[in-house]
């Protein structure tokens, strides 16, 4: 499940032609950087990550593999370059992060205005697992109304013949 789980993203973003991709707390970027090397249209990745630790090893392992074509923003500094970024996205990644923010709507919506109209969000999130490390209890009341909390942010399911293959209830796209 694991490989399956990251590697989805790299076949859709490459299924739907995706120019512009970001990782929104993709940690230190195994994602965002196999989807880089992997799509053949791919313009920009962007890998959005608070923690600077994560964000500099992706710099450093990112220049030792030569990929050009990545930007690295700190998630707190999203805001100031926000309307430079909004819509400009075919693509994006939010897995396992939500359960662990504070402001999970706000997060939300920054993610949905990150969006071009039609672009795909890979997204999941482990809202019934508190007590686990670092989750929220409150974001707790969130479980079982992904969907719902999505459309507030005008985030539809998207499903076709290729995702129903691979889409399980804790793995979303919208």
């Amino acid at each position: 499940m694991g490989i399956a789980f990251r590697a989805l993203p790299i076949l859709l973003a490459n299924a739907n032609e995706c120019k512009r991709v970001f990782d929104f707390g993709g940690n230190s970027g195994e994602t965002i950087a196999a989807i880089s090397g992997s799509c053949n249209n791919i313009d920009k990745c962007y890998l959005i990550e608070e923690n600077e630790t994560a964000l500099n090893f992706a710099k450093w392992r990112d220049e030792l593999l030569e990929i050009k074509n990545m930007e690295y923003i700190k998630e707190s500094e999203l805001n100031a370059n926000l309307d430079s970024l909004q819509e400009s996205f075919d693509f994006g990644i939010c897995t396992e992060v939500l359960e662990h923010v504070f402001y999970v709507e706000d997060t939300i919506e920054t993610i949905s205005k990150l969006l071009k109209k039609g672009g795909i969000l890979y997204f999941s999130a482990s809202f019934g697992q508190y007590p686990a490390a670092s989750h929220l209890k409150k974001n707790v009341k969130y479980f079982g109304k992904e969907d719902y909390l999505m459309s507030k942010y005008n985030l539809r399911k998207y499903r076709s013949e290729f995702t129903n293959k691979f889409i399980n209830s804790h793995v979303r796209i919208y």
